[in-house]
């Protein structure tokens, strides 16, 4: 059972990274260098109206690192980051999918590393930083929180300022949300997901 949802899971961020349409909905896009954060507006190709319903997104500012972070290897790794930043710290990744995405011009890449899976979005040629997910026990948050962790732990860390959806059960800070889905009083996943408006 636990493998099938871990399945149901991973499949769930693979539909949320491309928007679900395997082809690349759009023809490029457009912003506003005097607004922080970006506006992005998409310019849809013809006939694929209806492929992508994602038409604008605002994005938080580029290198800041507001938010839920997670630590590793004496550094910070955080949501909206360049990957490569990232990359310096992780080193290089043991797989990495693509597929075109259907939100932005580029590719949309999930990268993965012992632990962790990092999920990307493109903007101007580059991967930039949308989900972090764990992918076992070795990795902990920056308050102590790893896969295996107890619901009271997991609000001894961070309080019950949280919104539940089932079992999931999702914290905000600034542009950046930290989800655990907790079953039976254990901590089943955990995701650092960037939110875009």
């Amino acid at each position: 059972m636990k493998k099938l949802y871990a399945v149901m899971v991973v499949a769930g961020l693979f539909i949320l990274t491309a928007c679900g349409s395997g082809t690349n909905a759009t023809e490029g896009y457009t912003t506003d260098p005097s607004t922080d954060p970006a506006t992005i507006t998409f310019v849809e190709a013809p006939g694929t109206e209806d492929t992508c319903p994602i038409t604008s997104v605002t994005l938080p500012p580029e290198g800041v690192a507001s938010g839920f972070t997670l630590p590793k290897n004496d550094a910070i790794i955080y949501l909206n980051q360049n990957m490569a930043d990232a990359l310096a710290i992780l080193g290089s990744p043991i797989g990495v999918h693509e597929t075109p995405s259907c939100a932005f011009d580029g590719i949309d890449r999930i990268f993965g590393f012992p632990g962790l899976q990092i999920h990307t979005y493109p903007i101007r040629e580059q991967d930039f930083i949308q989900i972090i997910r764990f992918t076992d026990d070795s990795i902990r948050t920056s308050e102590g929180i790893f896969l295996g962790s107890s619901w009271s732990n997991v609000l001894a860390a961070y309080g019950n300022d949280y919104v539940q959806d089932f079992d999931w059960f999702t914290f905000r800070r600034g542009y950046t949300s930290l989800t655990f889905v907790v079953r039976d009083g254990t901590v089943m996943e955990i995701l650092y997901e960037l939110i875009m408006s």
